[in-house]
């Protein structure tokens, strides 16, 4: 079965979303895992545009190793629950890069309801 493509309006309100999302970890995340979900975001929002193209497979794969890597120094000393948040919101943040179709959509959301979730984490 095929899922279907997912319309311009639909993608610009995925894009709204995971922004609100990601917004009350502000206080909590270093700053460089917000910028890049930001890159990301403005990074989709072109190529809806049509001014970018999508990364290609290695591209992608080199962006998750290097993420990766970076959460992990970042949090050298441990962390607990803010390696797992981090984590987390940077993969969500990559996943914005391959909304394609209403299945990945999905994904999106389930992935953000996760995320608005581990705000509370923080103020328990």
């Amino acid at each position: 079965m095929k899922s279907s493509q997912l319309s311009r309006v639909s993608l610009l309100w995925q894009m709204f979303a995971v922004l609100v999302v990601v917004i009350p970890h502000f206080a909590h995340l270093p700053i460089w895992v917000l910028s890049l979900v930001g890159i990301t975001l403005v990074w989709r929002f072109m190529v809806f545009n049509g001014r970018w193209s999508f990364p290609n497979r290695w591209a992608k794969m080199i962006m998750v190793l290097v993420a990766g890597i970076a959460v992990l120094v970042s949090y050298r000393a441990g962390g607990g629950i803010s390696v797992t948040v981090s984590l987390l919101i940077v993969g969500f943040g990559l996943k914005i890069l391959e909304i394609y179709n209403q299945r990945d959509a999905l994904v999106v959301v389930y992935v953000a309801y996760l995320v608005a979730a581990t705000a509370f984490l923080f103020s328990q």
